[in-house]
């Protein structure tokens, strides 16, 4: 069973980092298979909002989307259509490190 941090913290007093409530929840005997550090390793994501959609005009199967990323609007190449005018996206920025 996955059980989030808050969770745990909600029903303990230990304020610990994840890797040491896994050792003191093993010592109590209760079997830690992993610690999994949600959004560890992406770097450079923002949340974008589509201002902008075109058919891309040399591909049949991408999109030229106009995208705000907060500071700045971004011309992008994307092949995804589920999305509309004013929907917040997620949105790499150029130099944005993602996971495997």
């Amino acid at each position: 069973m996955r059980v989030p941090l808050s969770w745990l913290r909600e029903f303990t007093p230990v304020d610990d980092d994840p890797d040491a409530m896994a050792t003191k929840l093993s010592m109590f005997g209760l079997k830690v298979d992993e610690v999994i550090r949600v959004g560890s390793g992406i770097s450079g994501v923002v949340v974008g909002e589509v201002r902008a959609v075109r058919e891309h005009p040399n591909a049949d199967n991408l999109m030229l989307v106009r995208a705000y990323d907060g500071t700045a609007e971004r011309d992008i190449v994307c092949g995804a259509r589920n999305y509309s005018v004013g929907d917040r996206v997620p949105l790499a920025l150029p130099g944005a490190h993602l996971p495997n």
